[in-house]
């Protein structure tokens, strides 16, 4: 329901004013100028009206208040309409889909033209306002909202006319600009389609041509890639046996190589010692062997030595000490001086006694020595001679056993040669035992298993690729071709809007050219088609109609230009045609002809035109003689018939002129102001959507695009790793096939190495024969080792019998100077006692003690001598010995030396000889090894020549893989696709290598071509059932709303007229009832059923009035506004027409603009509208008795400027 309207600042309300809008049927009232009606148009304005003619203004600013007295101008206008909306109840809807229990729509506008709309305070768009009144019977052109001018237009209308005003009532006018828009896009897509066709035509015909060529040219790809294929896997499996051969070849070279190289280093060993047995003297192996002698001696030396050195230590050690007993013996002398004689007598003879016991003592252990000294020589002389028979023996041993040890070498190196020939012949053996090609052709069955599956795997996922890329293809197709289309309509859209621009700033220049001319005097009125105000839908007629007049400037007098002309002649810079306004036309008959009635008849250009009084008198000389019609045809009949002198223009904007010439084809540019304002406005919302639609056709096209790229690039990786997996496959099945082959090669190969097995087995059982009765001689190295612990031992007796002799001798030698030194002090002692008792030297006994340790003294110093003596002579007899030693074994070595010698020699000659053998056997394979270098080389240069491979590389990463052999390659199978790849390749002849790329992109494009033109024809066809559809829509629409009303109109019509009948009849124009035409055919009570015009004026308004009650009806809204419409109606009418309103308030909110006193009765709610100040429209509070008949409102001079409305009651 609608709750209140408030005005600030629009139109005649200057101030804020706000009009409550209760249940029931509100009535505005006042004079005439005083700006009720602005009520309408502020309810219109706010909901959405862009028709500044439909507001009575030139331009939507027009709707600001101007200004009026001492009010100075508002900058801006802004109406505020608010609603109830109500919580629904059960199976109810609200009005609005909003929620919000009220809802206030809100519109501004600005001086400078800005504008703002606003739902319950909120910023939104014009298009949110139409969205959200859609469907509720709401709106700026709904028939909630009706004024005397649609009631007038529905009387003045004709049948085609009257038809309009139902399409309006169903809607169906955005069916028709659906269906124009369908058209002109149908139109385009046509255009587009031909010249599309004809590049496909063109683009096909080069396409077959290149593909015979790119055939051609695929094929000499495919045998040069076959033939590189071929030879290189030729040249790999050639390499690769020649490689292996050539192992083999090395193999056999580094053994005989070996058995050489060894060979000369036994013959120069043997020839070492040849040498060496020939030459007593440098018989070092032999002297060698009795180095345990020679250590022995020299450890003696080293004994004897070390007792000299004993000797030496000690004697240096006694020395001081008897020096120091010598000092001592003088101090005790003078000390014992002066002791008794007697005593020192008595110590004398004690002295005398023990010195002969010591050298009783020391004669006896003398004789010991002699008897022990004699028994000691005996024996070594025995230990001497058993000696030297023990080395002749054992030199002749070691001779023999170096030689046998040298055999048994030789022996254990051939049996190890043969062992290792034996392991190789027996690990050959079983490597390609039975079980061998069994588990290889187990492995290539499982091999082909898994590679089928992998393939089955690939390929299902290849083609779900290709399925998915191919819808994306089609869908990027799809979206190049709508922005080619796109791109296409935005530009004949942007020149359009150019030629718009450009056509502006010629008017402006025009302006300026006028202005320059006339000054500001007011002369110049304008250009004749900024005078015209044109309902949009007729304005391309009406400047048909003008022609070539929409430039003309209508001027206010003809003779103040000429004036100004004369003045200034050369004013102006190119040719300017004026209109005169005050001048008039004569009128003839012509001029009050009236075709109305005839047949596709639409009105005179003069009813769809409005301007101000004063341009009337041109309008009329320039649109007076000229009629709109629907069909070029009519124009031409009627142009010919009763219409003759008169100019017809068409509802395409086709003219026939008064003379008879007519003007067929595009209209071109806009001339009407409105028109070209309009149209550029559409023009930028088009460009506006279509750069918004392009961006993001632009970025579907980019992901698609990528996602092709993607799509590409994984259905080659997918390509790739089909084809891979197929030469896995073809791979298996070969080998599965060559093994019954490698069977056959594999028994031969068991038999030679069986045979070779045993042969080695023999000759291994024959060495190690050999070798164990060497191991096992009795004159071998078990007797050599005995011998050698017999000469060991007899070795150590002898050095321990020549020690025994020497330390024998020592100390007998010892003995017999002690005896002498004791005997000398014996006979010291024996002096006279007087010497004894002489007071310097003390007493007798001191003198004897003395002389005692002085003689001891002397002893010790003279066996020290003795003993380095001695060890002198004891080394110089121990060189003697060996010297004479060494003279034993080099005689022992001679002998020796003779027999080994013969042995030597026969070993070097059979290891010549076998020497030789190697070397003759190495010549045919350092040869053959040569030829095999050659023949890599040739290979791999003639594959580097011709296609740059590494063949050593792909050898390499051939034997890398265990599945790949050389022998698995069926080279003659290959040698024969080689050369049959070769010949085919020369007689091939010339070849466009080239094509395949151009065929690529050729085919490229002739896919988008393609594809464009299949989205084109589809989108023709789409197009064609657009426009079907809406066709059938729009008639279902119309037919449906017709019926409705012409049902409400049936029951309208006898409640307004208190009887009667009537109907409403499509005209018999056409089939169609979408080109038909509505005649009112109406009886009022008492008269019979008659056309509208046939009727009085009062039955023609109660008629046009129930017509219209009758469409609102049929789309009923929550409010009805009614601006004057019972006008023309009599007391008797008015009151019938307030009990249908007083009805229709069951449903429907009324809000009622009269100067009817009967239609004030039946107000529940009176407002008053006057103009207290003048131009300033003011809500007043009014009783009905103060409302005159003119609707002039009475107040009292107290009354306040604004009170509350009155109700019925006052």
């Amino acid at each position: 329901m609608l709750k209140s309207l408030e005005l600030a600042g629009f139109k005649s309300f200057a101030d804020k004013t706000r009009f409550e809008f209760p249940a029931g049927v509100t009535v505005v009232v006042g004079p005439n100028g005083s700006g009720k009606s602005n009520v309408v148009d502020a309810v219109k304005w706010v909901l959405g009206s862009q028709s500044p003619k439909s507001l009575r203004g030139s331009e939507m600013t027009d709707v600001i208040f101007g200004g009026a007295g001492e009010r100075r101008p508002l900058n801006a206008a802004e109406v505020t309409l608010t609603f109830d909306n109500p919580e629904p109840g059960e199976g109810e809807r609200r009005w609005f889909d909003l929620d919000a229990t009220e809802v206030r729509l809100t519109r501004r506008v600005y001086r400078s033209g800005e504008g703002e709309y606003l739902i319950n305070g909120r910023a939104c768009r014009l298009r949110d306002f139409r969205e959200l009144l859609a469907g509720t019977g709401v709106g700026a052109g709904s028939y909630s909202i009706i004024e005397q001018g649609r009631v007038d237009a529905a009387l003045q209308a004709s049948p085609q006319e009257r038809r309009s005003l139902f399409e309006e009532a169903a809607g169906i006018s955005r069916y028709r600009l659906k269906k124009r828009e369908a058209e002109r896009r149908l139109e385009r897509v046509e255009q587009n389609l031909k010249r599309l066709s004809d590049l496909v035509d063109e683009v096909e015909g080069r396409l077959r041509r290149v593909r015979s060529q790119a055939g051609k040219a695929q094929k000499h790809r495919e045998q040069t890639r076959r033939l590189r294929e071929a030879r290189t896997e030729l040249a790999t499996a050639d390499y690769a046996r020649l490689v292996e051969e050539d192992r083999r070849l090395e193999g056999q070279q580094s053994q005989l190589q070996s058995h050489v190289a060894q060979a000369d280093n036994e013959v120069r060993r043997l020839s070492e010692s040849l040498a060496s047995l020939r030459d007593p003297q440098e018989a070092e192996l032999q002297r060698r062997r009795a180095a345990d002698q020679v250590a022995s001696c020299r450890e003696r030396v080293g004994k004897a030595t070390a007792r000299i050195e004993d000797a030496t230590r000690r004697r240096g050690e006694t020395l001081p000490a008897v020096l120091r007993a010598q000092a001592e013996l003088c101090r005790q002398r003078a000390q014992l001086q002066a002791t008794v004689v007697d005593q020192r007598r008595d110590e004398a003879a004690a002295a005398q006694r023990a010195a002969v016991q010591e050298q009783d003592r020391l004669r006896q252990k003398l004789a010991q020595l002699a008897s022990r000294s004699r028994r000691v020589g005996e024996l070594r002389e025995r230990v001497v001679a058993r000696h030297e028979a023990a080395v002749s023996r054992l030199t002749e041993g070691q001779t023999l056993h170096a030689t046998r040890t040298e055999e048994l070498r030789r022996l254990g190196d051939r049996l190890a040669a043969v062992e290792q020939q034996r392991g190789r012949l027996e690990a050959e053996h079983a490597k390609i035992g039975p079980d061998e090609h069994a588990a290889a052709l187990k492995s290539a069955i499982e091999q082909r298993d898994a590679a089928t599956d992998r393939l089955a795997r690939i390929e299902a996922a290849g083609r779900e690729a290709r399925r998915q890329r191919t819808a994306d293809a089609e869908k990027l197709a799809t979206l190049r071709s709508e922005q080619a289309l796109a791109a296409a309509n935005l530009l004949t859209d942007q020149r359009r809007l150019d030629a718009l621009a450009e056509e502006h700033e010629r008017l402006q220049r025009l302006n300026r050219e006028v202005a320059n001319l006339c000054g500001d005097d007011g002369n110049a009125v304008g250009l004749v088609a900024d005078l015209l105000h044109v309902d949009l839908d007729f304005a391309p007629l009406v400047e048909a109609a003008l022609g070539a007049a929409t430039h003309h400037v209508a001027v206010e007098s003809l003779d103040e230009l000429m004036a100004r002309h004369a003045d200034r002649p050369d004013s102006l810079s190119f040719r300017i045609c004026f209109e005169p306004v005050a001048e008039s036309m004569t009128l003839g008959a012509i001029d009050h002809l009236d075709l109305r009635r005839e047949q596709e008849v639409i009105g005179r250009a003069l009813d769809f035109v409005e301007v101000e009084p004063r341009f009337e008198a041109l309008v009329q000389k320039l649109l007076g003689r000229c009629w709109f019609v629907q069909s070029l045809p009519a124009a031409l009949r009627l142009s010919r018939t009763v219409g003759r002198g008169l100019t017809f223009v068409t509802t395409d904007c086709e003219v026939v002129h008064a003379r008879g010439e007519v003007s067929l084809g595009p209209t071109g540019d806009h001339h009407l102001a409105e028109l070209r304002r309009r149209e550029a406005e559409q023009l930028q919302g088009r460009i506006d959507l279509e750069h918004s639609k392009n961006g993001e056709r632009e970025t579907q096209i980019r992901a698609l695009e990528e996602s092709l790229s993607q799509a590409d690039t994984a259905l080659h990786d997918r390509d790739e790793l089909l084809a891979t997996e197929r030469d896995r496959l073809s791979a298996a099945l070969q080998q599965a096939a060559k093994l019954e082959e490698r069977t056959k090669q594999s028994a031969v190969r068991i038999a030679e190495l069986t045979t070779a097995i045993a042969a080695t087995e023999q000759e291994r059982a024959e060495l190690a024969d050999r070798q164990s009765r060497l191991a096992t001689d009795p004159t071998g190295a078990g007797q050599l080792t005995l011998e050698r612990r017999r000469t060991d031992r007899l070795v150590r007796w002898r050095s321990w019998a020549d020690a025994t002799h020497a330390a024998t001798l020592a100390r007998e030698h010892e003995t017999a100077e002690a005896v002498t030194r004791h005997e000398t002090l014996v006979r010291s002692l024996r002096v006279s006692p007087a010497v004894l008792v002489e007071p310097s030297d003390g007493g007798p006994r001191e003198k004897a003690e003395r002389a005692v340790r002085e003689a001891r003294d002397a002893a010790s110093v003279a066996e020290l001598d003795w003993l380095n003596r001695s060890a002198e002579r004891s080394l110089a007899v121990l060189r003697l010995e060996i010297a004479q030693s060494d003279q034993r074994m080099a005689e022992q070595t001679e002998s020796a030396a003779r027999a080994a010698r013969t042995q030597v020699v026969e070993a070097i000659e059979e290891i010549r000889r076998a020497n030789a053998a190697s070397s003759e056997r190495l010549k045919p394979i350092d040869l053959r090894r040569q030829q095999l270098r050659l023949e890599r080389s040739s290979l791999s240069e003639r594959l580097r020549d011709d296609y740059g491979i590494d063949l050593q590389a792909v050898v390499q990463h051939a034997l890398a893989d265990p599945e790949w052999s050389a022998e698995a390659v069926d080279r003659t199978a290959l040698r024969t696709e080689v050369e049959s790849l070769r010949a085919a390749l020369q007689n091939a002849g010339p070849v466009n290598a080239e094509a395949l790329d151009e065929l690529e992109g050729l085919e490229n494009r002739y896919e988008q071509l393609a594809g464009q033109l299949r989205d084109l024809s589809q989108a023709k066809t789409s197009l064609v059932r657009l426009t079907t559809r809406i066709n059938n829509d729009t008639r279902r629409v119309y037919v449906a709303c017709f019926e409705e009303v012409r049902t409400q109109f049936r029951e309208l019509f006898v409640q307004l007229f208190g009887g009667g009948q009537a109907d409403l009849v499509m005209t018999q124009d056409s089939e169609d009832p979408l080109e038909s035409g509505v005649e009112i055919v109406a009886s009022p009570p008492g008269k019979t059923l008659r056309s509208l015009s046939l009727l009085s004026g009062g039955e023609k308004t109660m008629t046009c009035v129930a017509l219209l009650l009758a469409m609102f009806r049929s789309k009923p809204g929550p409010f009805c506004i009614l601006d004057e419409v019972d006008a023309a109606l009599d007391e008797a009418n008015v009151g019938r027409f307030a009990a249908v309103i007083r009805e229709f308030m069951r449903s429907t909110q009324f809000v009622v603009v009269t100067h009817s006193k009967r239609t004030m009765s039946a107000a529940d709610t009176l407002y008053g509208v006057t103009m207290q100040e003048s131009g300033v429209s003011k809500q007043v509070s009014v009783r009905f008795e103060d409302v005159g008949e003119d609707g002039h409102i009475r107040l009292p001079h107290n009354a306040p400027a604004e009170q509350a409305p009155a109700s019925r009651a006052a």
